[in-house]
């Protein structure tokens, strides 16, 4: 019994963590750079040595840790569409997940640098 009950907090521990940090939803270059054209900040959410090796054109470097108090601090709308990046989109993931948290409401994880900039290079 005690096995079963620890296999079921586990499965839901992992559920939980999955819908609160993981990459929120699919990650669509053509979404991203169509939000992106009709005025969304896009933001980077690396840290400052990855962004300094190459970032999207636009993008502000803002590392996902820091995401909600630098983004009150710029004085950035809650309704203000934004676009996060990161490498893979995790990180972007859990940074969208603080921002929704704390009141933002239209809010896309765009994936990875690579995948992005492959799709407009293609486009």
């Amino acid at each position: 019994m005690l096995k079963i009950s620890l296999l079921v907090l586990l499965a839901v521990v992992v559920f939980v963590s999955v819908r609160a940090f993981g990459n929120n939803g699919a990650q669509d270059p053509a979404t991203a750079f169509a939000k992106i054209a009709k005025g969304a900040k896009v933001i980077d959410v690396r840290t400052a040595e990855e962004f300094a090796a190459g970032h999207l054109p636009d993008a502000t470097n803002i590392p996902y840790e820091q995401i909600v108090p630098a983004l009150q601090q710029l004085g950035i709308a809650k309704d203000q569409p934004l676009v996060l990046y990161c490498r893979s989109g995790h990180r972007a993931g859990i940074a969208k997940a603080a921002l929704e948290k704390a009141g933002y409401s239209d809010v896309y994880n765009a994936g990875g640098l690579q995948q992005l900039q492959a799709f407009k290079a293609q486009h």
